[in-house]
């Protein structure tokens, strides 16, 4: 098959110029086909997102004191559940950057990663190992 769009402008621009989640989307439609997107995705696009968020969150809010930092911010509400937060009035990194979230991020890389491995398993090897063979003629 041909090259998608992104890539045909060469790899340094499609470093820099595509997200990281459109990254996985490119490159898992490319190489799992019908199985993308994996089942494991929902979770890593949660942590792409907030990855992205701490990357560009602005220091100075983060020890505002007068007023309190808004404990309803976008980012808290797309986080699991399961992950424990500091119960503090501070700014959301604070209260998110906890030893559960690193369990919940290192469990959610590692199974994107099985899941992709898995899919693209599935969807070159496996389907490429049942096709019926030709005649040997």
């Amino acid at each position: 098959g041909s090259l998608p769009p992104e890539l045909s402008l060469g790899a340094l621009n499609f470093q820099r110029t595509v997200s990281l989640a459109e990254k996985w989307g490119i490159v898992g439609g490319l190489v799992c086909g019908s199985k993308w997107p994996i089942p494991e995705w929902d979770d890593a696009s949660k942590l792409i997102d907030l990855r992205n968020e701490l990357v560009h969150f602005k220091s100075g809010d983060y020890e505002q004191i007068d007023p309190s930092p808004s404990l309803d911010v976008d980012i808290m509400r797309r986080i699991p559940k399961r992950v424990l937060v500091r119960p503090v009035q501070r700014a959301w990194p604070y209260r998110l950057l906890t030893p559960s979230l690193a369990e919940w991020a290192h469990h959610t890389a590692q199974s994107a990663i099985e899941g992709f491995k898995t899919a693209y398993r599935q969807e070159r090897v496996e389907k490429t190992s049942t096709a019926p063979k030709g005649p040997l003629t």
